[in-house]
């Protein structure tokens, strides 16, 4: 393990996946401290979040020194959602104890992991959410409750309250969060929300109540519909412009439209923290 320098904490902490990335591909810093500063993050805050229900940090060191510092997110650490998505060496439990007592470590990767692992992200654990991401909250019985970073008080919302957590509570800058249902309308939020704004099976982090701003991506699917968290809009439009929609979602493996944005106003902001998604 690497002795983790207090600039690569802060850099970490206030930087987004686009711009982690950025810095890997200009050799200015490498996959190994941006996973060593993941899992300082995880092992200092989930304690206290149970963001996260399970992590292989044995094997995350060992994809980041392997990595080849290509793809739009190079190097970027990232979290999955407990909830039907298959990651190599991981039990997905789908926040269930039912499912818990027969889910066995994943001898493959679904397709939508090959395909972000192509894309360099590097999966090193699994974030909560309730059973069968069902449920509106983050509170299944299996893993107990997630936390809201910003107020212990406050609900973190669902179901991909884990990874809405993490990515708050910076120890991630990017996670998997997913909506299972027919049609949906995804909020990508300037400044968090009140809770009268929030959408039917939103994931949120509340600090206070204000109005948000709000950009919004309409989604027409027949089948769930799996979008990555982010930190900041310009990581989450150009991953929705040029890898979601290019590289995953509209193909044979996943039988919907993409995300188009149809209310995006003037030029993204480089540093905006996602509210909700």
């Amino acid at each position: 393990m690497s002795v983790l320098s207090e600039d690569i904490r802060v850099l970490y902490r206030d930087s987004d996946a686009l711009a982690l990335s950025d810095l890997i591909k200009r050799r200015e810093v490498k996959p190994s401290e941006l996973m060593e500063a993941a899992i300082a993050a995880a092992e200092e805050l989930n304690p206290v979040l149970n963001a996260l229900v399970s992590a292989d940090y044995i094997a995350a060191r060992k994809l980041a020194a392997q990595s080849d510092c290509t793809g739009i997110f190079a190097g970027v650490p990232y979290l999955v959602k407990d909830v039907s998505t298959s990651v190599a060496g991981f039990r997905i439990t789908n926040g269930s104890r039912f499912y818990d007592r027969y889910a066995q470590p994943c001898t493959d990767d679904a397709e939508e992991i090959r395909r972000l692992r192509r894309q360099g992200l590097i999966p090193f654990g699994i974030t909560n959410a309730p059973e069968v991401g069902s449920a509106l909250t983050t509170e299944p019985k299996l893993h107990g409750p997630t936390c809201n970073p910003w107020n212990q008080a406050f609900s973190v919302g669902g179901s991909s309250g884990g990874a809405a957590a993490a990515v708050a509570a910076r120890i991630v800058p990017i996670a998997g969060a997913s909506d299972g249902g027919a049609r949906s309308e995804c909020l990508l939020v300037l400044a968090e929300p009140s809770v009268s704004s929030l959408p039917e099976g939103a994931s949120l982090c509340i600090r206070r109540r204000i109005d948000p701003t709000v950009w919004r991506f309409r989604v027409a699917s027949r089948a769930p519909f799996v979008i990555p968290l982010r930190t900041s809009m310009q990581s989450a439009a150009h991953s929705l412009a040029t890898h979601i929609r290019l590289r995953a979602l509209r193909n044979r493996f996943f039988n919907c439209h993409c995300a188009i944005p149809v209310a995006c106003g003037s030029e993204l902001p480089r540093r905006c923290h996602l509210g909700i998604i």
